[in-house]
Parts: C-alpha cells; sequence; structure tokens
C-alpha cells in the first residue's frame, strides 16, 4: 500500500479512535476500581460526553470522513475533564495515583496533532501539562510538579512532530507518484504518436501507394474503374482516421505522393479540406 496522504489520514484516524478509545475504557476502569468522590452527575456528564464524541470519531473513521471532528469533540471533552479536574482538585482515593478525569484528559495531547495539526500539540501539551502541574503541586512538591508538567508537554510534542514527520513522508511520496504518472503519461503520448505514425504508414503504403499503382496499370475501364475504387476507400480511410494528423504530416504525405506519381507517370489532383 502506497503511503499517500489518504491512506495516512486514514490509518491515523483509526489509531487516534484506538487511542481515545483505551483511555476512556481505562479511565472508568480507574473509577470503579478507586472512586473518586466527585459531585453529583460529574464523573456521569463526561462519560457521556466522552462516549458520545468517540462514537462520533469512530463513525467518521469508518466512513472516512475529511475534517475529523469527532476526534476534536473528544480532544476538547478530555481537555475540560483535565481541567475541571485540576481547578477543583478533587483528592484521589489513594496518595499519589493520577485522578480519573486527569487521566482522561491524556487523549487531549496524545492526538490533537492530527485531529487539529502539528502546531496545535503544542498549545495543548502546555494547557494538559499546566494541569497535570497543578495536581503533582497539591499533593507533591515543586520538582514533581514541573517534571509532571515538562513530561506531559514533551509527550504532545513528540506526538504532534511524528505526525508532521508522516505527513512530510507522504507529501515526498505523493510528488514522487506525481512526476512517475508525468514520465507514463509522456512515454504513452510518445508510443502514441508512433504508433500514429506506423498506422499512417501502412494506410499510405497499402492503400494509397496501391490505388496509384493499380491507376498506372490500369488499361480499361474495368481497371480504371478498380483504380477509382481503391482510391476511394484509401479516402475514407483517411476520413476516419481522426486526429491521425500532426503538424508536418500533410506535407510530408503531399510530398510523398507527388515522388510516387513522378515516378508513375501520373498528374496529382491534390485538394484538402
Amino acid at each position: 500500500m502506497t503511503l499517500t496522504r489518504e491512506v495516512l489520514d486514514r490509518w491515523l484516524h483509526r489509531g487516534a479512535c484506538a487511542i481515545a478509545g483505551v483511555f476512556f475504557l481505562a479511565t472508568l476502569a480507574q473509577q470503579g476500581l478507586d472512586p473518586v468522590e466527585y459531585p453529583p452527575d460529574v464523573f456521569v456528564a463526561w462519560a457521556v460526553l466522552a462516549a458520545l464524541a468517540w462514537a462520533w470519531a469512530l463513525v467518521d473513521a469508518v466512513h472516512g470522513t475529511e475534517g475529523a471532528w469527532g476526534l476534536r469533540a473528544v480532544v476538547v471533552v478530555a481537555l475540560m475533564a483535565g481541567l475541571t479536574q485540576a481547578f477543583f482538585g478533587w483528592p484521589s482515593a489513594r496518595p499519589g495515583s493520577t485522578p480519573p478525569l486527569l487521566q482522561a484528559m491524556a487523549p487531549a495531547f496524545a492526538i490533537s496533532g492530527f485531529a487539529f495539526s502539528p502546531a496545535a500539540s503544542v498549545v495543548l501539551g502546555i494547557l494538559c501539562g499546566l494541569a497535570y502541574a497543578r495536581i503533582e503541586w497539591i499533593w507533591g512538591d515543586v520538582s514533581t510538579s514541573v517534571g509532571a508538567g515538562l513530561v506531559v508537554w514533551l509527550t504532545a510534542l513528540v506526538a504532534g512532530g511524528a505526525v508532521d514527520l508522516l505527513y512530510r513522508a507522504a507529501d515526498k511520496v505523493q510528488a514522487a507518484l506525481a512526476r512517475k504518472w508525468d514520465v507514463e503519461e509522456a512515454i504513452a503520448r510518445v508510443r502514441s504518436r508512433r504508433l500514429q505514425h506506423e498506422h499512417w504508414d501502412d494506410l499510405i503504403h497499402d492503400k494509397v501507394l496501391g490505388a496509384l499503382r493499380l491507376a498506372w496499370r490500369a488499361r480499361n475501364e474495368s481497371e480504371c474503374r478498380s483504380a477509382a475504387e481503391s482510391a476511394a476507400e484509401a479516402l475514407r480511410a483517411g476520413a476516419m482516421n481522426d486526429g491521425g494528423w500532426d503538424e508536418g504530416a500533410v506535407p510530408a504525405f503531399r510530398r510523398r505522393l507527388l515522388a510516387t506519381c513522378d515516378r508513375l507517370g501520373l498528374r496529382l489532383a491534390w485538394e484538402v479540406d
């Protein structure tokens, strides 16, 4: 399978859906095993929005929809979940563990390089890194919070950079394919022109010159009629060959006919529309 933009978009779309699905299910599992005491309906609201956005992204991936709007919705929902967790600072069930809604933010910096653009992953990586740093600041020390923020931001940079490199590679492959098609088209054009010339050479040799030879050898009315029929057949064959005359073909054809007529002692009446 050739790595074109279309192929790359299709597989990146599916891969981003898989990443979003993994974190969605992992967040549900974590809340089920070590539930955080979120206010009523907060976690439920995130789960419903995340499920709808993920379903939208899956439908887009299956149908090959351009724009990845479903994945963009996944990123927005994930970012909202993480920032909400960072702002309110709900404590984890176990010290040192990542709160579920903060974990749910992972798709925001993991797939934003494809859902939006590689450059967008830088901005979203900074926002997500600040959210992680705030949580670590509340429960840990400065070095831990800075390290957590840098890790998240660098992860976003790597993800966006990988997407950018893949797109650059796909563009190079596509440009190479375009050059290959141009060369093949030029070769086909030359081959068609050569076959066209060969066809006209056969037409001139078999029909036109044959009609002239018959006219030269004609000694009675029957032979003259046969030569006329052969000439008419040559004219019909020429009329049916649309596009057979390229620049310079008509003068060359006339010179060839005149030389043959001179050699055979015939007079040529030349009329071309």
